[in-house]
Order: C-alpha cells, then structure tokens, then sequence
C-alpha cells in the first residue's frame, strides 16, 4: 500500500490479487492484464476498484497537442476535467 496525492490531499493504492469474481468476468482478457490489480482511494468515500496493474502502471508516449504543437496550461487544465 502507498499513498498518492489526490486533488491536494492523500489518497492510497492497494495492490491485490484479483478475486475469483473478476478472473471471470475477464476471462481471455486476464492473461494480457496480469496477475494483481490496484483498488484506489481517492479519499474517504470515492475510489476505483479493480484497476489492473498493467493498466496503473501505464505511461504513455507523450504526444504533443493538435499539429505538433506543445500543450499549453490551459489546454491541459481542460483535459484534466474530462478526467
């Protein structure tokens, strides 16, 4: 377990095993998402369940913004809501 910052507070991650409901309910898809997943806390009352590792652990290629140009800060804040 470790805690990570959530919208300037702290948060936490659980790693675990998936449990038998969710081996099934993945079937084929759990040999490409490995063996644990991550049950994340964003505070007290909201969290993700189930976020497989191979997905938490995720760093994409970083891809400039629309015709190569970099991200500017507005931009960015504005994808962060869609979030």
């Amino acid at each position: 377990m470790s805690e990570i910052p959530c919208l300037g507070r702290r948060g936490r991650i659980v790693e675990r095993a998936f449990i038998p409901d969710e081996r099934t309910a993945m079937d084929d898809a759990l040999s490409a998402l490995g063996e644990t997943t991550f049950d994340v806390y964003l505070n007290g009352r909201a969290f993700w369940r189930n976020v497989p590792a191979v997905v938490w652990r995720y760093k994409p290629v970083r891809i400039s913004g629309s015709y190569g140009r970099k991200w500017c800060t507005d931009g960015l804040r504005r994808a962060a809501c869609l979030c």
